[in-house]
């Protein structure tokens, strides 16, 4: 999980919210016992916080089409389920739509 954000954000990222992400993902090798799981825990969460309305930005293009401007953040924010409430508020809304068979 580390080396996929770490390659979403590219070695050298240019907006704050990949390098604060990248720092972040940096940390989680160094994740060795309780306490600094909940540190690190905490620090996603302020990162998610922090960044969670521009993480949410749109681009609306001419042929009426909209997109994430943010894409790969985005992309590595999901790579982490359990990390906060979004993830697991958004999987669990999904499921009570899918017909059983």
């Amino acid at each position: 999980m580390q080396a996929n954000i770490l390659e979403l954000t590219g070695r050298r990222p240019r907006l704050e919210a990949g390098r604060r992400l990248r720092a972040i993902a940096a940390a989680l090798a160094r994740v060795k016992d309780r306490d600094s799981a909940t540190a690190w825990l905490v620090s996603y969460s302020r990162w998610e916080q922090d960044f969670a309305s521009f993480l949410d930005e749109k681009s609306e293009y001419a042929d009426g089409s909209v997109n994430g401007m943010h894409q790969r953040l985005v992309k590595a924010r999901r790579m982490i389920p359990g990390a906060s409430g979004r993830a697991s508020r958004s999987r669990s809304s999904t499921r009570g739509s899918r017909p059983t068979r």
